[in-house]
């Protein structure tokens, strides 16, 4: 297993952390499809003189985050059609592995609507992986369609894809009241990526991302476990909130050199 960091987590532009994160023990960087990043802003001899650069630093891009929603009708073509070309994108300049919550349903779409516009995206999504080499990942996210292992298992079964996997996050795991080691046991067979982020849950609802060793996750147990369901990709660091991202992400990153 590799270290790994969500690159809003870092704070500095993708020119920066090539530079500053070998030298932290960092590998992968998981980079968001907007601004320079956007496919339509890079041409195939753009995308092969950007992967040229990141592994002239030693480095990769371990994944591609998305974050359309699926589930708003009058752009549910739309978002189907970009999620192909992130995952194209994904393929030209990194490991082909696109992940992304499934969000919340629109306030005016049913519950039955939203898991059928879901449904039949992602069916259509995972067939487009198929046949470029690539996996498009869901993430369990709190308050999302897709929020329990159990859902995702339903979603699974209605798309029937070896290309769509799940890139776990322990602490959304967490934060939805539910044991992280029993939820990435549950779905081990289709973890392709990892977020390393920790979290704290109280009766009621009450939930908060912290700093990676700080929070309910068992941090040994967890890499333990990973490495017992035959997991060998990359942990990658994510720091949504605190007044310190920057400073906890250096230290998870000591967290896990040690255990690794």
């Amino acid at each position: 297993m590799k270290i790994g960091v969500c690159l809003p987590s870092l704070g500095l532009p993708l020119e920066q952390a090539l530079v500053e994160c070998p030298g932290l023990g960092i590998r992968g960087l998981q980079v968001w499809p907007v601004k320079e990043l956007a496919p339509e802003g890079l041409d195939l001899d753009a995308r092969k003189s950007l992967r040229a650069k990141i592994e002239g630093h030693q480095m990769e891009i371990c994944a591609l985050g998305g974050g359309l929603n699926l589930m708003v009708p009058d752009k549910h073509r739309e978002n189907i059609e970009r999620f192909k070309e992130f995952l194209d994108l994904s393929r030209d300049i990194g490991s082909g592995i696109v992940t992304t919550e499934s969000k919340s349903p629109p306030a005016n779409v049913s519950i039955d609507e939203a898991w059928d516009l879901f449904m039949r995206g992602i069916r259509e999504i995972a067939l487009h992986a198929q046949k470029t080499g690539t996996y498009f990942a869901v993430e369990l996210g709190p308050g999302c369609l897709i929020d329990t292992p159990d859902k995702f298992l339903k979603l699974a079964e209605g798309v029937k894809s070896p290309n769509l996997k799940v890139n776990y996050d322990p602490g959304n795991v967490i934060m939805a009241g539910l044991d992280p080691i029993e939820g990435l046991r549950t779905l081990r067979e289709f973890v392709v990526h990892t977020h390393m982020k920790d979290a704290v849950y109280s009766p009621g609802g009450k939930y908060s991302e912290v700093a990676l060793g700080t929070g309910a996750l068992d941090l040994p147990r967890y890499i333990k476990e990973l490495r017992a369901i035959g997991y060998d990709g990359y942990l990658t660091i994510e720091r949504e909130t605190g007044p310190d991202p920057v400073g906890d992400v250096r230290r998870a990153v000591g967290l896990l050199r040690e255990l690794l």
